[in-house]
């Protein structure tokens, strides 16, 4: 399962992020299908957290796809 911040992700209670709210961050689709693949839980429960969508973005991401084109 995959958690948001520590809690789980309820519609109902409006506690997550959905397709219309992750459209209205700005941030690009594909931003959103790595970091969601790159967390996607095999064994145990992952949680979604904006700071580690931020980090990961930003270390594994933009750093990696750099070095590769540099």
């Amino acid at each position: 399962y995959l958690n948001y911040e520590d809690t789980k992700f309820s519609k109902s209670r409006g506690v997550g992020v959905f397709g219309d709210m992750a459209k209205d961050t700005g941030i690009p689709s594909d931003v959103w299908r790595f970091y969601l693949l790159y967390l996607r839980p095999e064994g145990q429960d992952s949680a979604f957290s904006w700071s580690d969508m931020a980090l990961k973005n930003n270390s594994e991401l933009l750093n990696n796809l750099g070095n590769f084109i540099n």
